[in-house]
């Protein structure tokens, strides 16, 4: 059975790449319709790519009574990878989902408050990423890396487990 959950794994890290290859598409078409200024849609397709790209790499409620919950999938492969990749990976599934999309730590986001008339207040903070501030091309770079390294353990797997239809 582990070789079954590991391949339902990956078959959904390869539909969330894929998605994320989809959402820097938007992004690039976007930026450039929008002159480079900041909108909702880059926030929004910012957001869609952190969150999805993130997923495959964090586990999820294992052993929960809704259902099958699932660790991780393998991040060897950054091992080979250069340091902007590494860095980058990092930077999406640790500090951009974690502090800016799925959660908020005060205390890592540094947020500056400054309040400037009565019930007024403005908050602003650097944690907030656009796709554009991780390199477009090496968030392409990244995306193809990581696709191949999922086709890669598929191959693996489908050896040992030949053709059959299974169920989680």
């Amino acid at each position: 059975m582990h070789y079954h959950s590991e391949y339902a794994k990956l078959i959904f890290a390869e539909k969330a790449i894929s998605e994320c290859s989809e959402y820097l598409q938007l992004f690039k078409d976007g930026y450039k319709a929008n002159n480079r200024k900041r909108t909702i849609f880059e926030r929004a397709t910012s957001k869609a790519f952190i969150i999805t790209y993130a997923k495959p790499f964090l586990a999820s409620n294992k052993g929960t009574k809704e259902g099958y919950g699932s660790g991780s999938i393998s991040t060897k492969w950054l091992s080979s990878c250069e340091a902007e990749i590494k860095t980058t990976h990092h930077q999406i599934v640790k500090l951009s989902r974690h502090l800016w999309v799925a959660h908020t730590n005060l205390a890592l986001a540094e947020p500056e408050i400054k309040l400037t008339g009565p019930m007024q207040q403005m908050v602003s903070s650097s944690q907030e990423y656009f796709l554009d501030e991780f390199g477009l091309s090496t968030l392409n770079k990244l995306l193809i890396l990581c696709d191949n390294s999922i086709h890669s353990k598929m191959d693996i797997i489908r050896k040992q487990i030949g053709n059959c239809e299974f169920k989680l």
